[in-house]
């Protein structure tokens, strides 16, 4: 099957969005790495240290899902964030917090990507369709341990 040209901005739109939340969500975790303390802060920092090194390799893998597709990736930080559906709090979180708002972030992507993958599906991007579904398997599977943690 091949994969077709995009002729609506909706998925053009839901993959770069897609790429700038993962992208907050990436720092996100880099700054809870940086910035736990407590009495788990040795397996926190290298849960977070996990967790921002995978969102950093989905970070290229949809950017260069939309240069495939002949669509630009962003361009810019200011490009990248404006784009971002993902909000962030300008406090230092507790530890627990942090794995809380990690989980809530790995919710967020879970979400949009479903509606992406649909979008891509309803335009036979089988391609994009697939990659998404990797991607949902992946962050489930991250969900599910975040909230072991949590328990």
């Amino acid at each position: 099957m091949t994969t077709t040209m995009l002729n609506s901005n909706t998925l053009d739109e839901g993959l770069t969005a897609l790429l700038a939340d993962v992208h907050r969500l990436s720092m996100r975790a880099r700054f809870y790495h940086w910035n736990v303390t407590g009495i788990w802060f040795a397996p926190l920092h290298s849960l977070f240290e996990t967790h921002y090194d995978a969102l950093a390799e989905t970070e290229d893998l949809l950017a260069e899902r939309l240069r495939a597709l002949q669509l630009s990736a962003p361009f810019s930080m200011a490009e990248l964030l404006a784009a971002s559906t993902l909000r962030d709090d300008d406090q230092i979180p507790d530890a627990m917090t942090m794995l809380r708002q990690l989980l809530a972030g790995y919710e967020h992507l879970d979400r949009s990507a479903a509606a992406v993958q649909a979008q891509a599906e309803q335009q036979d991007d089988h391609v994009t369709a697939d990659m998404l579904i990797g991607l949902l398997t992946d962050w489930q599977k991250s969900m599910w341990m975040l909230r072991a943690h949590l328990d």
